[in-house]
C-alpha cells in the first residue's frame, strides 16, 4: 500500500518528465502513422507495426534529448527491447496498452517481468526505488496520453484482479495532461 508521502515522491520524480514524454511519444506517433500513411499499410495488415514503430522512433528521441529531469534511458536499451527510463533508484516502463484500451498489458510468464510488477515495497531506497509503468494510448482524436502507474500486487500467470491502471492492484496513478500532473488516485 503507497502512502500519502510514497505518492508525492514517486509524482515529484515524474512531474519534470511528464510534459516532455507527451510532446515526445505525440511526436514519434505522428511520424510512426504518416510513414505507414506515405505507404499505404493498412494497420490490419501490420498488427502493431505503428507501435513499435513509435516506439524507435521514442527511443531514438529520449536519447537524444537533454531536459528530461534526470531521468535518462537505461543501459542496454536494444533496438527491439522494451523502453525503459532510470531517473537515480526508479524505473519508468513504458508501454503499449493491453487488450483493453489503457490497460496494462500482462507479464506473461517471464519472471523478471512478474517481479517488476509485484514492486517490492521493501528496497533500500523505499518509494524513491519504485517500478513504475507508463502505458501509453493514442486518442480518437489523435492526442498521446501515458497513464502512469505503480504496481502494488503480486502477479501469476493469470494475471490479477487489478487489469486497468489506478485499480486494484496497480497502487497509485497519476492522471497526466498537458504535460501537467493533474489527479492522483491513491
Amino acid at each position: 500500500m503507497a502512502t500519502p508521502e510514497d505518492c508525492r515522491i514517486v509524482g515529484d520524480a515524474l512531474r519534470g518528465l511528464c510534459g516532455k514524454l507527451q510532446r515526445l511519444g505525440k511526436t514519434a506517433w505522428d511520424t510512426a502513422d504518416r510513414v505507414f500513411l506515405e505507404l499505404e499499410m493498412p494497420e490490419d495488415d501490420h498488427k502493431g507495426g505503428r507501435a513499435h514503430l513509435t516506439r524507435q522512433v521514442l527511443r531514438r528521441d529520449l536519447r537524444g534529448a537533454t531536459d528530461l529531469d534526470g531521468w535518462h534511458l537505461a543501459r542496454g536499451c536494444k533496438p527491439n527491447s522494451e523502453l525503459k527510463l532510470c531517473r537515480e533508484a526508479m524505473t519508468l516502463k513504458i508501454l503499449r496498452p493491453g487488450f483493453r484500451c489503457g490497460s496494462v498489458p500482462h507479464p506473461g510468464p517471464n519472471k523478471a517481468r512478474m517481479y517488476y510488477y509485484r514492486n517490492p515495497s521493501l528496497n533500500l531506497y523505499g518509494a524513491s526505488g519504485s517500478n513504475l509503468i507508463g502505458v501509453w494510448t493514442i486518442g480518437k482524436t489523435g492526442e498521446f496520453t501515458v497513464r502512469l502507474v505503480r504496481p502494488t500486487e503480486t502477479w501469476s500467470l493469470i494475471g490479477n484482479s487489478g487489469l486497468l491502471a489506478g485499480s486494484s492492484g496497480f497502487g497509485p496513478a497519476w492522471r497526466v495532461d498537458g504535460g501537467k500532473i493533474l489527479s492522483l488516485t491513491a
